[in-house]
């Protein structure tokens, strides 16, 4: 590609933007939240309009959640030029229905550079919930992926009370620092696991992968279904929702921490659930054309099925199905004919459509309703009055584009409320701290750019344990791993200033760290060789520890030109880096650090 065709991040660049939504029929029933964002509400004549508050950015996906419509099936009706187009959403009553056999469950986790902070947090909760929910009879096994696949097992375990304190054991032991994220390679990999027998796969990911289509087309060919818990801000739900509905799975997009949970409980409701057959949707009319049928019809869990009429609008739609004890189900719902005015839900309905057309068709559907598509564009257009008009050629301008909250650990999703209604705030840290260790050893960036919350519950932690040093796995690893990650988000926006001095770097690494450092520089050695050696070492230590190659590299030319690094310091740089991350390197000597014999003073 050319250069002005890579786009770049900026991890300082934040996007505004407002939104309004307009609430009509059944759902202007429903109560309206957000886990996302905080949202104000303003109903009127039987219409509910939801409006964002003032500070939203271009950060995360707008979620909102509308409670007290569950099973309940609602339809929708609009124009679509002189005839119609139909919305119908079903959705079955929840039922207690297991499958007569044991659950097989194949576990896979997403390790990836950009699961770490939140993102990984909430997966290991996540996957503590599944474990918790195994019955004896069933069977599973765990892998981990990131730049490669890492099974703890490749056979079914039968899930006895020591494999899953075995497996939970694994669970905690999981990080994102397994580098990019390889899912078609991990997936190929798992699906042959545990071969001939059937097993459904429980995917965790954020979904920031790329070749979707050849992901899709592998994962419908393997023939095990597929339920995936999207974590994170931004998750590939297009993605996500694809790889599950293909292979007879479900997926859920999990917008905030709080929600995992209920997410996974719901999960694995859907997983116990016998495949159905024979899915089918009947209008009393008969449609010009309908979205493809569904394939899973899962208890709890909506299907939209969409068709358009020419002339007259249809007052009745149905869904059936037989289940996989040979039952058959139906779900009717009426179409009240008052038809919604715009030609947004015609503009949706040529997006559904297209994945099944041929090429010129979707060509003709992507022009007839402004659609972006393999052979479509969007162009925005300023005119400007003669007046206003330049004389001289534009200029290429690159807006760059802001990272997902929670990308990489560059942030925290914190929740709260604003307006009556739920919502989130980011706290952009640089390290986004576990609150499974001390808050103690827990530190906010003291950056005033970035710092924006500094609160951290310790009521529920011994006092005693409040004041021990971290141990092995309590050390400063996850706090340099994102320094890394942050110092490389940075160079690929505006600022290009070299690291020369403790300043440069202090406000994005823990305080005893920097005293550490600033140590050195009062035993003789110069600044600008201290802060060299300190961002080698981290290049180094990481390399191994699956930094991408993309986040090295950028770190790299951060550092500054410079001699040979004295060996003594050298030696010195690496003891702090290893005592950081909670390892002894072979022969170094007991020591008391430099923060501690200031305190001691």
């Amino acid at each position: 590609m050319q250069p002005h065709q890579v786009t770049t991040n900026d991890v300082f660049a934040g996007v505004p933007f407002a939104l309004s939504i307009a609430v009509h029929g059944d759902l202007a029933n429903a109560i309206m939240s957000s886990p996302s964002h905080a949202l104000s509400t303003h109903g009127r004549d039987g219409s509910v309009t939801l409006t964002l508050a003032n500070g939203a950015r271009l950060d995360r996906d707008v979620v909102v959640v509308a409670d007290g419509l569950a099973g309940k099936s609602i339809t929708t009706l609009a124009r679509d030029a002189e005839g119609y187009v139909a919305l119908a959403s079903f959705c079955p009553d929840e039922r207690e229905r297991a499958r007569d056999t044991a659950l097989n469950l194949k576990i896979l986790v997403d390790c990836s550079g950009s699961m770490n902070g939140d993102r990984i947090d909430a997966a290991r909760r996540a996957l503590h919930d599944v474990l918790s929910h195994l019955d004896p009879e069933d069977n599973f096994t765990f892998s981990r992926f990131g730049s490669d696949v890492d099974h703890f097992t490749t056979s079914l375990m039968a899930a006895t009370p020591r494999a899953i304190k075995k497996a939970s054991d694994w669970v905690s032991a999981t990080h994102a620092d397994m580098g990019g994220t390889k899912i078609a390679e991990a997936l190929l990999s798992t699906y042959s696991l545990a071969q001939p027998f059937d097993a459904d796969i429980l995917l965790v990911t954020d979904g920031d992968v790329w070749e979707a289509d050849r992901l899709i087309a592998s994962a419908t060919r393997a023939g095990q279904r597929i339920f995936a818990v999207g974590i994170g801000s931004a998750p590939a739900s297009s993605l996500l929702h694809a790889l599950a509905s293909r292979t007879g799975g479900a997926c859920e997009c999990v917008a905030a921490d709080i929600d995992i949970p209920g997410a996974v409980l719901r999960m694995f409701k859907r997983m116990r659930q016998a495949p159905v057959r024979d899915v089918e949707v009947t209008w009393d009319a008969t449609p010009d054309w309908q979205t493809s049928g569904a394939r899973v019809v899962l208890s709890g869990e909506t299907v939209h099925h969409m068709a358009g009429f020419a002339r007259h609008s249809p007052t009745k739609v149905s869904l059936k199905w037989i289940d996989g004890a040979d039952t058959s189900h139906a779900v009717s719902v009426a179409i009240d004919g008052v038809a919604v005015e715009g030609s947004t839900l015609a503009r949706v309905a040529g997006a559904m459509r297209m994945p099944d057309l041929a090429p010129a068709q979707r060509h003709d559907i992507a022009l007839r309703y402004g659609l972006v598509s393999p052979t479509t564009n969007l162009i925005l257009v300023h005119e400007r009055s003669d007046a206003e008009k330049p004389d001289h050629l534009p200029a290429l301008h690159q807006v760059p584009h802001a990272i997902p909250a929670g990308w990489g650990g560059l942030g925290t999703v914190k929740q709260g409320t604003y307006n009556g209604s739920s919502g989130t705030t980011l706290r952009a840290s640089t390290h986004g701290a576990s609150p499974a260790g001390p808050a103690v050893w827990r530190r906010e960036s003291s950056s005033a750019m970035l710092r924006m919350s500094e609160r951290y519950g310790t009521y529920d932690i011994p006092a005693f344990l409040r004041k021990q040093a971290p141990g092995k796995d309590a050390g400063y690893r996850d706090d340099l791993r994102r320094f890394a990650a942050l110092m490389a988000a940075a160079r690929s926006g505006a600022s290009r200033t070299m690291l020369t001095s403790l300043r440069d770097i202090a406000a994005e690494l823990p305080t005893e760290l920097i005293d550490e450092l600033q140590a050195l520089i009062d035993d003789g050695f110069k600044e600008v060789d201290v802060v060299s050696a300190f961002v080698e070492a981290v290049v180094k230590r990481f390399r191994g520890d699956g930094l991408t190659r993309r986040i090295v590299d950028a770190l790299q030319r951060w550092g500054v030109k410079r001699n040979e690094t004295p060996p003594a310091l050298e030696r010195r740089v690496q003891i702090i880096l290893s005592d950081a991350v909670g390892e002894r390197l072979p022969g170094s000597p007991d020591r008391i650090p430099a923060w501690l014999l200031r305190a001691g003073e």
